[in-house]
């Protein structure tokens, strides 16, 4: 709390108990600095939206050896024309740690496009082009396309009896 308050202004979460595993502690570390970095990113970075997520897995190879990735997914978003024009970019790097080797992959593999024709957005086009997983297999798919979209609230016009 005291690192929190000196370096970002503001406290730090804290989420529960935990042992000194490994695990709780990387977590407990990725969850810090990507708590932090979005709190930086906030404050200074006034002409776009930029959040970064992390996040830590670790299983337990058929070898019985410590496989460990970490996941860091950023979503970067921008608004034009009073926010009527908003377009979003999110991808994600994942490190992969074995015993003997590790590996990198990174993609910006999201990315779509709205204009509100209404400013409370009650009526809008969106495209967009996004990566999905097959459900029945392992395979990824690419996803895109567009459409209309209409959003209405209604209020309930009778209240139920007890």
């Amino acid at each position: 709390q005291v690192f929190g308050l000196l370096i970002m202004q503001q406290f730090v979460g804290d989420n529960g108990g935990a042992t000194l595993d490994q695990n709780i502690v990387g977590k407990r570390v990725t969850n810090f600095l990507s708590s932090n970095f979005n709190a930086l990113a906030d404050r200074y970075l006034k002409f776009v939206d930029l959040s970064l997520e992390v996040s830590e897995d670790a299983v337990m190879g058929a070898d019985n050896q410590y496989i460990g990735s970490t996941n860091y997914n950023l979503k970067l978003q921008k608004t034009f024309f009073n926010d009527r024009l908003i377009f979003k970019v999110s991808g994600v790097t994942t490190e992969e740690r074995g015993a003997t080797e590790s590996a990198v992959s990174s993609s910006l593999n999201n990315a779509s496009v709205e204009f509100l024709f209404t400013p409370s957005g009650v009526l809008k086009i969106r495209a967009f082009t996004e990566e999905g997983i097959e459900i029945f297999g392992s395979d990824a798919t690419r996803n895109s396309g567009s459409g209309i979209i209409f959003t209405k609230e209604y209020k309930r016009l009778f209240k139920r009896k007890k």
